[in-house]
């Protein structure tokens, strides 16, 4: 292998035998004093398959292991628990409207705790959809802790609007709107970007999931529309 070498006096390169590696000699054109640079170690470059189960000892054992990507996936089960809810939640939401519409207090108590049961399965139904791919999932209990802690937020925001609507009266004209929609919006996106690690949009995106899956209940069940 030949070693490159550049005079300091005239400034010419030239290659030399690897074998003058670190001794002195003269330039062949200016006959200026250079010393060859010592032999530059060798870079080999293994096969990918060398190290794909990790980096081999001198005994020929693996001392690492590659980290290997694990793809969230939806299990069975939990398919089973989030379908076996939302049936449930329908079947809440019939219930409702065979109560009798004279007696809205015990409607909306009913609908406030069918709420509180169905927004956790609700959150992590969405989630599963808008989570981001790259990042490690949640799962088990700490998803079915900040679920709860999301659809517990939903739920809050639900019953607030619901005291608004009472208060502002039906139907809630579109100078209400403007004032009254954006803070539900921001509060609802924010509990979903931050109890689940959402991405900003995202976060919305899962807010307004619950929001239109609600709506459906509260039309099956007989209940005023947030817009009446």
């Amino acid at each position: 292998m030949a070693i490159l070498v550049v005079c300091s006096g005239c400034k010419k390169s030239f290659n030399v035998d690897d074998k003058f590696a670190g001794k002195t000699g003269a330039c062949p054109k200016c006959k200026a004093k250079i010393t060859v640079p010592e032999k530059a170690p060798e870079v080999t470059v293994h096969a990918p398959d060398e190290f794909s189960g990790g980096g081999k000892g001198v005994s020929g054992k693996l001392l690492l292991k590659p980290i290997e990507r694990q793809e969230a996936r939806v299990k069975p089960v939990a398919a089973a628990v989030i379908g076996g809810v939302a049936a449930a939640a329908v079947a809440w939401a019939f219930a409702v409207r065979s109560i009798d519409p004279e007696n809205s207090m015990l409607r909306y108590l009913v609908s406030g705790a069918g709420l509180l049961l169905v927004s956790p399965p609700l959150a992590i139904a969405a989630y599963t959809f808008l989570r981001d791919p790259d990042a490690e999932p949640y799962r088990g209990k700490t998803l079915f802790i900040r679920a709860g802690a999301c659809g517990l937020v939903y739920t809050v925001l639900w019953g607030i609007f619901v005291y608004l609507r009472t208060q502002l009266g039906t139907p809630i004209e579109l100078m209400y709107w403007v004032f009254v929609a954006p803070p539900f919006l921001i509060v609802g996106g924010l509990a979903g970007k931050f109890s689940l690690d959402l991405e900003t949009s995202n976060g919305y995106f899962h807010y307004a999931f619950y929001v239109a899956v609600t709506m459906l209940l509260e039309w099956i069940a007989h209940l005023p529309m947030v817009w009446q």
